[in-house]
């Protein structure tokens, strides 16, 4: 609970003291969340309510951080299974895109 939920709400806390005493004003802050807040596994209540409520803690803040234009989003983790019918896919797309020049 430390490190998933009070670590990054003193950080917020602190680091919108900060945007707000600065001129100009505002700023970013992003939050790392995971796809676990909404779509949980079996035996990870711990991880999952912790990461919920830093999905709850970001749409707060920024709505709190609106008037002082800072901006507070929100990233996902997830992790993917990567079976061999995916793996080949990737591999052919990302050899098909860094073969293929950018135009400028």
């Amino acid at each position: 609970m430390a490190t998933n939920l009070t670590a990054p709400f003193l950080c917020s806390q602190h680091a919108f003291r900060l945007m707000k005493a600065q001129s100009p004003q505002g700023g970013r802050i992003i939050n790392n969340g995971s796809i676990s807040a909404d779509r949980p596994r079996p035996n990870s209540a711990a991880y999952t309510s912790t990461k919920h409520a830093i999905t709850g803690l970001t749409k707060s803040c920024s709505l709190d951080g609106r008037a002082f234009a800072i901006a507070v989003t929100l990233t996902l983790t997830l992790t993917l299974t990567l079976t061999p019918t995916l793996t080949l896919a990737l591999t052919r797309w990302a050899r098909s895109t860094l073969a293929t020049p950018r135009r400028r």
